[in-house]
């Protein structure tokens, strides 16, 4: 599968009734999301953000788009592995595996604005699906500590 395209994306994250709520879109930002790859006993892989570790699982295969993905290698303490992950798949009868990569995720992030306010959507790329409140909420924490790491103090 491969990732969304900007047009297609445009397409998918503009609607009339979106616009109506939001504003106009103003503009549309591609960016990846790292995600830590774990290898479980049923020859599955999952990966979770490494952000925050509380957006959804991914399964491998859902993240393989061909050359658009990129995959690295990452080491992690025993303590790392030892994440959230592990939580959540042990309420599941699942016993985490070794890590094996970082798989960075696409997404489109929609800047919509309407008589001064300003309002995101979150587009999955691979999944071509509009995300929820948490992945929102951790697009505008990266975007509030990007503001000031540039040393904006207008907020």
């Amino acid at each position: 599968m491969r990732a969304l395209s900007r047009d297609e994306a445009i397409v998918r994250i503009r609607s009339p009734l979106r616009e109506l709520r939001w504003g106009k879109l103003r503009a549309l930002i591609g960016l990846r999301i790292p995600y830590d790859v774990f290898e479980l006993e049923l020859n599955q892989r999952l990966a979770i953000d490494c952000i925050t570790g509380t957006l959804d699982l991914y399964r491998l295969d859902d993240i393989s788009d061909g050359e658009e993905s990129l995959v690295v290698e990452r080491k992690l303490s025993q303590e790392q592995t030892r994440s959230s992950l592990q939580k959540r798949l042990t309420r599941h009868d699942q016993v985490i595996g070794d890590h094996v990569a970082v798989a960075l995720v696409p997404y489109w992030v929609g800047i919509f604005e309407r008589k001064g306010t300003v309002h995101i959507e979150v587009l999955d790329a691979i999944r071509g699906t509009l995300e929820g409140a948490k992945m929102r909420d951790v697009i505008e924490e990266f975007l509030a500590r990007r503001r000031e790491d540039c040393g904006d103090s207008t907020r």
